[in-house]
């Protein structure tokens, strides 16, 4: 299977991840959420990992290496969320887009040479995700007066959320794909997500939802859990295909995805900035796919 292939099912996971997960959090917010997401997505990889027989020995001889996925993940995990919930679509999607280019320009620098088409396919796909964030209906409610004990941010907040879930991000991939180089990427997420539960339940532990909240909304988390498990292990399952970082760049077109399934199931208007986003990736992948 090719590296865009991989890049374009982990897009439309995540991108169907991120329209369920601001649904959820309007009753159960961040911290409610996130330890219960990633509890399903373990639940998933420790599934594949059996039904698969696949070998723990990657994930065993790199500990640092898959702690610092884990943590770094947790630490993306929980500032996407913050941001989302603090800040608009249009100011926080783009930033936290821009994971990609920077992945491309740390493997270009570490002996990756990318062609100009390459390149050019490149620039296409990240501006066409910001062009479609950018560009996306604001939501103008205020979820932190919805929820009571949720502290209000600034927009200063947001930015500031939006670069740390990007930084968070880049670290993840690159080290996930750098351990994945050698197979057992399912094992691989599996132990690291030892490490994101971790990372985040001394900041979430007090919020748990009770018994009722649960029994609700368990089986649409499982299923947020499970995307954001499939997307990533897609992925980092790049690491040992010729191309795998372009795998993150087209993962990136997520947030199109989001745009779309908003357009199509709560009927928000698209705009032409946004349509001219959604052409500029479709060029981009159709461009990266006739290689990769």
């Amino acid at each position: 299977m090719s590296a865009v292939v991989l890049g374009l099912f982990a897009a439309l996971c995540w991108g169907l991840h991120d329209f369920l997960i601001r649904i959820a959090s309007r009753e159960l917010g961040t911290r409610q959420s996130i330890p219960l997401v990633v509890v399903s997505g373990s639940v998933l990889m420790a599934a594949l990992v059996a039904w698969f027989a696949e070998p723990m020995a990657p994930a065993v001889n790199q500990p640092w290496l898959v702690a610092l996925i884990g943590v770094s993940y947790a630490f993306a995990y929980y500032a996407t969320f913050k941001a989302f919930e603090i800040g608009p679509i249009a100011l926080v999607a783009p930033i936290i887009g821009a994971f990609p280019a920077v992945v491309m320009g740390w493997a270009a620098a570490n002996g990756f040479s990318p062609s100009r088409l390459d390149w050019l396919a490149v620039a296409g796909v990240v501006t066409g995700v910001y062009l479609v964030s950018r560009y996306a209906a604001e939501d103008t409610t205020d979820l932190n007066n919805v929820r009571a004990g949720e502290p209000a941010g600034t927009r200063r907040d947001a930015i500031m959320y939006a670069l740390m879930a990007c930084a968070g991000f880049t670290v993840s991939m690159l080290a996930g794909q750098t351990a994945a180089s050698s197979g057992g990427q399912f094992g691989i997420i599996l132990i690291s997500r030892f490490w994101t539960l971790a990372a985040l339940l001394p900041f979430c532990i007090r919020y748990l939802p009770d018994g009722v909240a649960l029994k609700r909304w368990w089986p649409l988390l499982a299923l947020i859990g499970c995307l954001d498990a499939m997307a990533l292990a897609s992925v980092l399952s790049a690491g040992q295909i010729d191309g795998k970082e372009f795998a993150v760049v087209i993962s990136s077109c997520f947030g199109a995805v989001t745009v779309a399934l908003a357009v199509v199931i709560l009927k928000e208007r698209i705009t032409v900035p946004q349509f001219a986003g959604i052409v500029m990736i479709l060029a981009g992948v159709a461009a990266l796919a006739g290689k990769y």
